[in-house]
């Protein structure tokens, strides 16, 4: 599973690190759901030549985020020393077993610079299922004032990479506006996303209106690809 989601920024500059890590605090207890435990979370390795560091230290300890975690993110902030957007990954599993990595880009209203999440999964079946990743969508955008959300389903191959490369297969769409029958193909599927008041957000949009996408049927993929081309 390969999403993508951008929103504006609501940061006039940039939190600090610890605060950046609980902005994803809902979402990792989301996935917990899915079974990747919050504790199996890690932060990038150090850089070299920083032997007080763990190699991959854990983001989380219980709830909080840990301070090993906060003192190697802290040192790539100041390496980068650029107040416009911070990136900070996070990675949970081992290669060639179930895990996911997330990226989360925090822009600022100063520089104008929206904030973006990429999130990619492999081996975890629920996370390619109809049911759970519309679900997914209706949480993120309890989190955050999404302007787009795009999820694309990988083949087997890809998943092994958890390559990052923009979607060109989209299964899923979401924008924050109603659309009507009228303006998608036959064979699209919709879905009202509404706040937690009631109000309606926007219109999920599914390229395949399926329990599962299958990279390998010709007729999901051509869905899918004319979704990701289709401008709004």
């Amino acid at each position: 599973m390969h999403l993508e989601l951008s929103y504006p920024s609501p940061h006039a500059t940039l939190p600090g690190v610890a605060d950046h890590l609980r902005q994803l605090l809902p979402l990792l207890e989301w996935l917990a759901v899915q079974g990747l435990a919050l504790e199996s979370w890690y932060a990038p390795a150090a850089e070299a030549g920083a032997p007080e560091y763990l190699a991959c230290p854990p983001a989380f300890a219980g709830q909080a985020p840990t301070a090993a975690a906060i003192a190697v993110l802290h040192d790539e902030d100041a390496l980068r020393n650029d107040d416009r957007f911070r990136p900070l990954a996070l990675w949970s599993g081992e290669e060639d077993s179930a895990g996911a990595f997330l990226l989360h880009c925090l822009g600022t209203q100063r520089y104008a610079e929206p904030c973006h999440l990429l999130l990619q999964s492999q081996f975890i079946p629920q996370l390619e299922h109809r049911h759970t990743l519309i679900a997914l969508v209706r949480a993120l955008v309890q989190w955050w004032p999404v302007s787009r959300v795009e999820i694309g389903i990988s083949s087997a191959q890809e998943e092994d990479a958890l390559l990052d490369d923009p979607l060109d297969a989209v299964w899923m769409r979401y924008l924050p506006r109603v659309i009507d029958a009228s303006e998608v193909v036959a064979g699209n599927g919709l879905r009202a996303i509404h706040a937690a008041d009631g109000r309606r957000l926007g219109t999920l949009i599914l390229a395949v209106d399926a329990d599962r996408f299958d990279p390998a049927n010709d007729a999901h993929g051509q869905a899918a690809r004319e979704l990701a081309a289709r401008a709004w």
